[in-house]
């Protein structure tokens, strides 16, 4: 899981799914990043039991797999904010 986490896209991802479920193609645009990329980093993060997907239609909605992923998402956050603001009283 750690693994999966380490790649900045991958969190950025995840930042979007924190607000809903988005397909492929919404994530995508909204990152600047090619769709086999997102979709690669889906996969990813599905393996890891971090995301989980439903399908509609031609599309798959991915979101958050649970309140946990939520919750470790919030933890990741506050410790980079921690770390930027105890490197700037250094």
């Amino acid at each position: 899981m750690l693994q999966a986490l380490a790649a900045p896209s991958r969190l950025l991802i995840l930042a979007q799914l924190r607000d809903g479920p988005l397909a492929v193609t919404t994530l995508s645009e909204a990152l600047g990043l090619r769709q086999p990329s997102v979709s690669h980093h889906l996969g990813l993060l599905r393996a890891a039991g971090l995301v989980s997907g439903v399908r509609d239609g031609r599309s798959v909605f991915y979101r958050l797999r649970n309140e946990h992923v939520t919750a470790l998402l919030d933890a990741i956050v506050r410790h980079g904010e921690h770390v930027r603001a105890a490197a700037g009283r250094e």
